[in-house]
């Protein structure tokens, strides 16, 4: 019986520090983190790409049912001078194939924020809004 509890806590602990338990992906499908590590990766400098997979960091920041999901990508920096970690928001979209993601910034982020469950309305709008740069004055010199 003593032995049951290191197995049961090992269990429940399990559960815990990963959120509980995973709904199994179909085989071949890549899980989310999966599917928006690729997407970060795709984004990732060449001159980073060697060690970039193993510092990726992908955090669900929320779900709507088991179909969306937003949250934050980020490629953390290598242990050298002068490197900072690249960061992205993303959303994702279940559909037959797999997880749709998109990278803010990219020309499918705003088309699938327009009809994210995940997003509150404000911020529906805010992504869906094309961003215009504006100058002080209006004047576009540099010089």
């Amino acid at each position: 019986m003593a032995k049951a509890y290191p197995l049961l806590l090992a269990i429940v602990l399990g559960g815990v520090l990963t959120g509980g338990p995973a709904a199994a992906a179909p085989s071949g499908v890549p899980s989310l983190p999966d599917a928006v590590t690729a997407a970060l990766l795709s984004h990732t400098p060449t001159t980073l790409a060697a060690t970039a997979r193993s510092r990726t960091q992908v955090t669900v920041q929320r779900r709507a049912g088991s179909g969306w999901a937003f949250g934050s990508a980020v490629l953390t920096a290598p242990a050298q001078p002068d490197a900072y970690p690249l960061g992205w928001l993303f959303l994702a979209h279940r559909e037959a194939g797999g997880w749709r993601v998109e990278l803010e910034g990219d020309r499918g982020f705003a088309d699938l924020a327009g009809g994210a469950a995940v997003l509150s309305p404000a911020e529906r709008e805010v992504f869906t809004t094309p961003s215009r740069v504006e100058y002080a004055g209006g004047d576009f010199r540099t010089g």
